[in-house]
């Protein structure tokens, strides 16, 4: 039989026990909270510094072929033009002077002529490769795929272009750039969850449109924002449009965020 003062014992012992032990499980669970808090800075940290450096490599790609291109705009065709310049300066004096030297002249357009397929060249070198040899709707869906993966939760890509349509390269690259810089801000600023890519003709137009359920901005919005930021993607998106002659606008549209991109074509093919 165990005595009554040594059940006592154990029933304190025991009890010491389960609140010696209550009490590690709470400093374990807090260890344990704060290794968890510790992991998660960590692992946020650590995609922070993936995305600087992905910001950083980007930012290096972009300044090497802005100088890889001004360097041979300036040996390809700046060089040609400055030629150009003294060839029709002195096809100037020599009709000051009463008398027109044609070689100048003929000099001067053979040189042109020259700049100009140098510029063709230079451009289709700039245009995606993708682009080329794709078309621009199959450029524009695996564009959109890319750029969301493991962003947003649906991307949908809709082509309705005929097969018949035929556009030129410039229109398409500054189509696909456009459209590019347009899908990096939205993830980036209106964190949508969902992304419809769409590209059709709707009589003469080539419409471009984007549908988001993230933050929409009104056309009131990008007029200001345009205005009066430094942004590089909406002064590219700016320069873009003028080039082509295309108009930009932004809408609200039962619940969406709309964005559309369109430019008139005469003639079509």
């Amino acid at each position: 039989m165990v005595k009554e003062e040594d059940l006592s014992t154990i029933i304190v012992l025991g009890m010491l026990f389960l609140i010696a032990l209550g009490i590690s499980f709470i400093n374990l669970t807090r260890k344990n909270r704060k290794i968890k808090q510790l992991a998660d800075a960590l692992l946020q940290e650590e995609i922070e510094k993936k995305e600087l450096e992905k910001v950083g490599v980007a930012i290096m790609t972009q300044e090497n072929e802005r100088t890889e291109i001004a360097r041979r705009l300036h040996d390809e065709v700046g060089a040609l033009l400055s030629i150009v310049r003294k060839n029709l300066s002195s096809l100037e004096d020599s009709y000051k002077k009463g008398s027109v030297n044609k070689e100048y002249f003929f000099t001067a357009v053979e040189l042109l002529d020259e700049g100009t397929y140098n510029l063709r060249n230079l451009f289709k070198e700039l245009m995606p490769h993708y682009l080329i040899r794709f078309g621009l709707a199959e450029s524009l869906n695996r564009m959109g795929t890319q750029k969301t993966k493991h962003f947003i939760d649906e991307f949908e890509f809709i082509n309705e272009l005929l097969d018949e349509v035929e556009l030129t390269d410039e229109l398409m690259m500054h189509f696909f750039y456009i459209a590019s810089e347009l899908i990096t801000n939205l993830i980036k600023h209106s964190h949508p969850n969902a992304i419809t890519l769409k590209i059709s003709m709707q009589d003469e137009n080539l419409i471009l449109s984007i549908h988001h359920d993230g933050i929409a901005l009104t056309q009131d919005d990008y007029l200001r924002l345009s205005q009066n930021t430094e942004n590089l993607g909406l002064e590219n998106i700016r320069y873009r449009l003028d080039i082509i002659q295309a108009k930009l606008l932004f809408s609200r549209e039962n619940k969406l965020g709309v964005i559309r991109l369109l430019k008139q074509i005469e003639n079509i093919q």
